[in-house]
């Protein structure tokens, strides 16, 4: 009855493909980068005979809920009512385990919907968000139950317990993040739950069965997260709490959040509040517009403005990389991705159709890559100015499985005329950064009218945007214009803060595209009065959140028309570090108004500047602090404890810890040091010292990698030590071989775990990581200090120049166009006439692997020999082979590893549709067992493919070569045939 268990959540939604549709505008943003499909007809149609089934043995009720709907629509929270409340009533003996389909739906039924067309295991830019409504088992005890694997009561005694205590396996962390002043009991989930129930039940006049809107209780949202590999559990929790964090800006709302650690991918859960907290605990009204907007057209009401999550989810992720040092990149969205089937689901969707779509997509995405470079890079950026050419190749690798061909594409585009190859000082030779050369020439041009614009424009910059409205109002007061101001942003409720503090000069709102979007959206703007003109001041209140080409064609046409520009820069937003780089830029000049908060301390106001891109203004503060020293070698005191040295280059880490430990032994420190020896080596510690962690390896569950902790105690005869980390006490054993060495020397993405009172040596070598030795300095003042190499810059100026090209937001004229060189020589090559090729007849080739995982794409087409196995393995396996059945059992007995088994059993149709066990967030689309293979595995893989195409290896899978056989009169064709 446990899979039945997974299955309750959805009943409490009680959510129909109708439902899907209606919510749909709060996960059409998020949804638009990937591949979706629902589940098909045929599958639930089996799924409600198993469900009447169970019904019809154990139960006497609920038959006539089981139906379709107008025949082409089935509810599915009918077939999950009909489950759960055979559950509810006693149906212990629910056959579940032993029945394929209903281990399907276990894994299916929560989500609907299944992403496809990527890897699973990678930092990608999903979020789902969609209300949890008031209903007869709905309610946010309910959720807080499920997402906490926990046991929960909900406020209606008829409602049952919720007990979800039996999943916690994948429960990695839980918390509760309160606003400021507010009673600290309600760091207890089940406290807060079941206030955020009562407050709703307290509210309803009608009863919930009579309701058809139910009351909204909290906002579930869903995130994707990078994997165990690429960060750790503290960073991932960081990014999580940042992105929930964003869209309730200054509001005080309550939100849980939870962590799983499941196979498929790691991801958060988080229950946001929907009404405010005071600071007696009480709720108030409920925020209208919190993460959508809804407009009229028509007859038709839809969501005019909403939180753009996933690009929400990339810009966090990616600048807490840069900020880490971490030279990473999320995944980018498929140039063409799949569209939400709609809600009501055409007969005949089956396994067979979603595979042909997905063919016809993956064929439109290798088309997109093999067309026009400048329509590719121009798709990808989504309004920035550059895009990494990481993000080609991640690119490419999720479309093209041959390593080779993946190359040769991105060379293809690097090449291209129309194509600028950005590159920085690091590596002068190796193009970091590419773009159109269209978009090159309108940054470039927008800089240089920014620099000689003088007063034509200018710019203010706060800390909040309310402070900014204000001063936006007192200088216009002071300009004196005839008409009306213009009031410009990317949506219009950008413009309403500002349009409340110019209230008595009446000024005209409108949004971007009606000044230069279609011609449809330019004529509903002049109907509004929202147009260009000499002599009319146009005011954009948020610049922060406007994309750098939009902003680069409004500096451009303001200055064409003569016009006044006013923009309002929120250094609260933190924008400007990997996209929207232009405002910023603006903001940061001289020429703009500024001013420090005299009710803020200085250290928060130094933070905030280098994380809302205004880098010269906190250079500038930093190198009056003395924090910054020029031409200056680090100063090391040796006999102090506290101090630690801090490098941008991790690959220099461990030979200045040596180099430190060495002097410190030369300069006779008063130290007792004891050398402990593990599996993994032996390493020399002593009481007070510090320690890094360098992996999971060996560590208890309060540790993970990449944190400090000292060392308070030694036995080196029993071979442990027990060290201290923000007030909790480990004990690490060293017969468990733990990944730790003395933190004489960390790196940036380290030191970001040291205690706020520990002493940082920050040296700055690494031109690419410059800004993230400024922020790393600026969140602790007075115990930081920065060495800046000679050869990096020498000069306050030299510095800025280094930090703004050390961010991936740059704009373009910060690096140095130079096309890549071995771009060139391979197109070099290409171009080369290459040796004539024998025509031969070739076989029909097998059905791209288009549900296998993307590292098994890519062990399939490495070379001719595993491309060939793979295609004697659909020849023997296809069904219509006479002796699939007999090949199928015949290779399974040969397999050498558990991928390869199950690669078979992929291919012989016999598990499209693997049981999983995680059921709350999307799955891949028939991905091959959607979980990270071990590089053992992959091996084993490898190995098998090639013994596949070996005769004396035993699979059967080539002809036999009789001892008659006169190869000299062996025609042509069969000369080549395997």
């Amino acid at each position: 009855m446990d899979s039945v268990r997974g299955d309750f959540r959805e009943r409490q939604q009680q959510r129909t493909y109708r439902d899907v549709a209606k919510i749909q505008p709060f996960e059409s943003g998020c949804h638009k980068h990937h591949n979706f499909r629902f589940i098909g007809c045929h599958e639930i149609r089996d799924l409600v005979v198993d469900a009447r089934a169970i019904l019809a043995t154990h139960c006497d009720f609920g038959l006539e809920r089981l139906n379709f709907t107008n025949k082409r629509c089935l509810s599915l929270h009918a077939i999950v009512l009909c489950f759960t409340t055979a559950e509810h009533h006693g149906c212990e003996k629910t056959p579940t385990s032993k029945n394929p389909r209903l281990a399907a739906f276990k894994s299916l039924c929560d989500a609907q919907y299944i992403k496809c067309g990527k890897g699973p295991l990678l930092a990608i830019p999903f979020v789902l968000a969609r209300p949890i409504k008031l209903a007869k088992y709905s309610s946010a005890t309910w959720d807080f139950a499920y997402v906490g694997r926990a046991v929960m009561a909900d406020p209606r005694a008829e409602v049952p317990l919720f007990d979800y205590s039996h999943l916690r396996d994948d429960l990695a962390h839980v918390e509760v993040l309160l606003p400021p002043n507010v009673p600290q009991y309600f760091l207890e989930p089940a406290v807060l739950a079941h206030a955020l129930d009562a407050v709703e039940l307290r509210k309803i006049r009608t009863p919930l069965s009579a309701r058809i809107r139910k009351p909204q209780v909290v906002m579930a949202v869903i995130v994707a997260l990078p994997p165990e590999f690429e960060v750790s559990l503290n960073e991932a929790l960081i990014i999580a709490r940042r992105i929930v964090r964003y869209p309730c800006g200054s509001h005080p709302i309550p939100i849980h959040l939870a962590i799983h650690n499941a196979s498929i991918n790691r991801h958060a859960h988080a229950d946001i509040g929907l009404r405010p907290m005071n600071p007696d605990g009480s709720f108030g009204l409920k925020i209208q517009n919190l993460f959508a907007r809804f407009g009229s057209y028509g007859d038709e009401i839809r969501v005019a403005e909403g939180t753009g999550w996933p690009d929400l989810s990339w810009e966090i992720q990616q600048t807490f990389f840069t900020e880490r040092g971490m030279d990473l990149v999320v995944d980018p969205p498929a140039p063409a991705p799949e569209r939400h089937v709609r809600a009501k689901i055409p007969d005949g969707i089956s396994t067979q159709w979603i595979n042909i779509q997905r063919q016809q997509r993956r064929l439109a995405n290798l088309n997109m890559i093999k067309g026009s470079p400048t329509h590719l890079i121009e798709g990808l950026l989504k309004g920035r100015s550059a895009l990494r050419v990481a993000e080609l190749h991640r690119l490419c690798a999720r479309f093209i499985d041959n390593e080779d061909d993946r190359r040769a594409q991105v060379d293809r585009i690097l090449v291209d005329e129309n194509v600028t190859s950005l590159t920085d000082t690091a590596e002068p030779t190796k193009q970091r950064y590419v773009t159109t050369r269209r978009i090159a020439r309108l940054m470039d041009r927008t800089a240089k009218l920014i620099d000689r614009a003088g007063d034509k424009i200018a710019a203010v910059t706060r800390a909040d945007h309310d402070a900014v409205a204000e001063r936006l109002s007192e200088l216009y007061g002071t300009h004196k214009q005839g008409k009306p101001p213009l009031i410009l942003g990317s949506a219009l409720s950008h413009c309403e803060r500002a349009a409340q503090a110019l209230a008595d000069y009446h000024p005209v709102l409108g949004t971007l595209d009606m000044v230069m979007g279609t011609p449809d959206q330019r004529v509903r703007g002049r109907k509004r009065g929202v147009y260009i003109e000499r002599g009319r001041l146009i005011m954009v209140p948020r610049a922060e959140l406007v994309d750098d080409r939009r902003l680069a064609r409004l500096i451009i046409s303001a200055n064409e028309s003569g016009s006044a520009l006013l923009l309002g820069h929120d250094q609260g937003r933190q924008t400007g570090i990997v996209c929207r780089g232009l405002a910023a830029h603006v903001a940061d000049r001289p020429q703009s108004d500024f001013s420090v908060d005299q009710d803020e301390g200085r250290m928060p106001t130094i933070e905030r500047l280098l994380r809302s891109g205004l880098l010269r203004r906190g250079v500038e503060a930093m190198v009056n602090l003395g924090v910054i020293n020029f031409s200056t070698r680090p100063d090391v005191r040796i006999g102090d404890a506290l101090q630690i040295m801090v490098l941008d280059n991790p690959a220099a880490v461990e030979d200045v810890n040596n180099t430190i430990k060495t002097a410190r032994r030369l300069a006779g420190a008063n130290e007792e040091r004891q050398t402990l020896a593990g599996p993994h080596g032996e390493i020399t510690l002593s009481i007070g010292a510090w320690i890094v962690t360098l992996g999971r390896r060996g560590l208890p569950s309060s540790m993970d990698a990449h944190q400090l902790a000292q060392v308070v105690a030694i036995d080196a005869v029993a071979g442990w030590i027990e060290v201290v980390r923000h007030g909790e006490v480990a004990r690490l054993h060293f017969v468990n071989g733990p990944a730790i060495r003395s933190a004489d020397a960390i790196s940036i993405r380290d030191a970001w775990d040291a205690p706020s009172n520990t002493n940082l040596v920050i040296k700055l070598t690494n031109p690419r990581q410059v800004w993230a030795g400024l922020l790393l300095a600026s969140t602790r003042i007075g115990n930081a200090q920065i060495y800046v190499d000679p050869a990096l810059a020498q000069t306050p100026a030299d510095l800025l120049e280094a930090a703004r090209r050390s961010v991936p937001g740059a704009l373009p004229s910060h690096w140095v166009a130079k096309p890549d060189a071995d771009a060139v020589i391979s197109k070099m090559l290409g171009d080369l006439d290459p040796f004539p090729e024998i025509k031969v007849a070739i076989p029909e080739p097998p059905p791209p692997p288009l549900g296998f995982a993307e590292d098994v794409r890519h062990r399939i087409s490495k070379n001719a020999g595993t491309q060939l196995a793979y295609r004697l393995l659909h020849e023997h396996l296809t069904k219509r082979h006479p002796d699939h059945e007999a090949n199928l059992k015949r290779l399974l007995d040969l397999c050498g590893s558990e991928l390869t088994k199950s690669v078979i059993l992929f291919m012989a149709e016999r598990d499209e549709m693997p049981d999983v066990d995680d059921v709350d967030f999307p799955l891949e689309l028939a991905e091959l067992e959607p979980r990270h293979w071990s590089g053992w595995e992959l091996y084993k893989f490898e190995l098998d493919l090639n013994l596949m195409t070996i005769r004396a290896a035993g699979w059967g899978l080539l002809p036999s070569v009789g001892p008659k056989t006169d190869r000299l009169s062996t025609p042509l064709n069969a000369l080549n045939d395997p």
